[in-house]
């Protein structure tokens, strides 16, 4: 960024490429770095424009509404009113998407995604991999935030990704997984939301999709964790979910959550950006 700032753009983009060989640039950080080489790649800098499969060529849809914004102070969380009173911009998202689209939904920042995680991975997390466990109180093993995770357990991720993807009844996997209730796993929320909203969900999404997500999760937990969008919507009756990442005024998008978006549109998932706006009178 200083070296494009200095105008010295044929630095930046030599430096943008040696950071993308070093695979410890992962996530967001790595698709910000993939945008930046993108847009400095130009004649005669480069002839030839790079093409990252990580970056999606789909495009989130943009959507645009407005309300009555009733704070507006810089470094506060912007309120709408909502058909209830006052509310949080997500708040006021998900009562348009509501009303407006008929889904059903919740303000959950990826948290659902990250239970299914547990739940549907529940024995490859538990996997009896020599060292991860120390003591009978841990929620996770050891090497959860690490790249030893993945390593150590390859071939059981891929064979529990592949039957998560071929799954003709994702209901079943879950239901033999929630025999673990009660104990404690990383993320995983065993409360909220209950069984017949996490059923639906989870057919809504389908296993395919949630193959892919999760197997960004098996790969770098650490970096993958955060970054979700803000809702989750789906359609028991239609069997189909989307995600919108929600900005309110002043909000713009982050990398992670640039990459997040990418991640779920290459899932095969439908993705929206929704732009709350104060209305005009």
């Amino acid at each position: 960024m200083n070296l494009e700032h200095m105008n010295r753009k044929t630095d930046a983009l030599i430096v943008s490429e040696n950071a993308l060989s070093d695979p410890y640039v992962r996530s967001g950080d790595r698709q910000a770095l993939q945008r930046r080489v993108v847009r400095l790649s130009k004649p005669p800098r480069r002839w030839k424009t790079p093409v990252f499969p990580e970056l999606s060529q789909k495009q989130a849809k943009d959507v645009n509404i407005s309300g009555m914004l009733l704070n507006s102070i810089t470094g506060v969380k912007s309120r709408f009113m909502g058909e209830d009173g006052p509310c949080t911009v997500e708040q006021y998202a998900l009562q348009y998407y509501k009303r407006e689209e008929g889904w059903v939904g919740m303000h959950c920042e990826g948290r659902v995604f990250m239970s299914l995680f547990g739940m549907l991975m529940w024995d490859v997390i538990f996997a009896e991999i020599p060292d991860v466990f120390q003591t009978a109180f841990q929620d996770a093993p050891l090497d959860l935030m690490t790249d030893a995770f993945c390593m150590s357990r390859v071939d059981l991720i891929e064979k529990r990704l592949e039957e998560i993807q071929n799954s003709n009844c994702i209901s079943d996997l879950l239901e033999i997984s929630y025999v673990n209730r009660g104990t404690q796993c990383r993320h995983v929320n065993w409360e909220e939301p209950n069984m017949t909203d996490l059923t639906e969900i989870a057919v809504s999404v389908g296993g395919d999709a949630l193959s892919k997500i999760f197997k960004v999760f098996a790969e770098d937990y650490a970096a993958w964790s955060a970054g979700m969008p803000d809702l989750l919507l789906w359609k028991p009756k239609e069997k189909v979910a989307k995600v919108v990442e929600v900005k309110g005024p002043r909000d713009r998008l982050s990398d992670r959550q640039r990459a997040w978006i990418d991640q779920f549109l290459f899932a095969g998932l439908e993705v929206e950006v929704c732009y709350v706006k104060e209305q005009d009178f």
